[in-house]
């Protein structure tokens, strides 16, 4: 695995260590996938992917050096031993097993937010639908379309949206 995708630009900037650190953990035998939150902020603009045992020792200093670490991951196929490793190193961890919140709904509910305040906005939401996918560390923005899940408020968002494209296309 190449170790520039662990490496972290200062751009010059000191960085204050975090306090806390959220991890929504996409886990593979061979690979974890995951997306960060630092102190409540916006989460990073990328997922990174990792081995495994490279994201463990990360925890491991995060640990350490005094954050608050959380994770959160679907316990599948890969099981529980990760969840197990987590929490020796001094983690939070929450992995799903018919009990929620399950990574995956917090996958649904980021894609859906970003959905609503990109309309509330009036950002072009198709253009801006490859930027969501990749932020979830998909390869085609088929897998992203799965994450939509219908609500009221991303409904009435979209339908004010092609309200004012009808509107201003003369098709009255």
């Amino acid at each position: 695995m190449n170790e520039s995708n662990h490496q972290h630009c200062n751009c010059g900037k000191a960085q204050a260590k975090p306090e806390v650190i959220i991890l929504g953990l996409d886990l593979h035998a061979r690979q974890v996938t995951e997306c960060r939150q630092l102190d409540g902020a916006t989460p990073k603009a990328s997922a990174q992917r990792w081995d495994p045992w490279k994201l463990l020792n990360q925890v491991k200093e995060w640990v350490k050096a005094g954050s608050k670490v959380y994770s959160c991951y679907e316990a599948g196929a890969c099981g529980y031993w990760y969840h197990r490793e987590l929490v020796k190193l001094g983690a939070t961890n929450f992995a799903g097993a018919n009990r929620g919140p399950r990574i995956h709904d917090l996958r649904h509910r980021f894609a859906v937010s970003t959905l609503l305040r990109w309309y509330r906005r009036g950002k072009n939401v198709e253009l801006l639908m490859p930027v969501l996918s990749t932020y979830l560390g998909h390869v085609f923005i088929t897998g992203t379309y799965w994450y939509l899940t219908c609500t009221p408020e991303l409904m009435e968002a979209a339908a004010k949206r092609l309200e004012r494209r009808w509107k201003g296309s003369n098709h009255a």
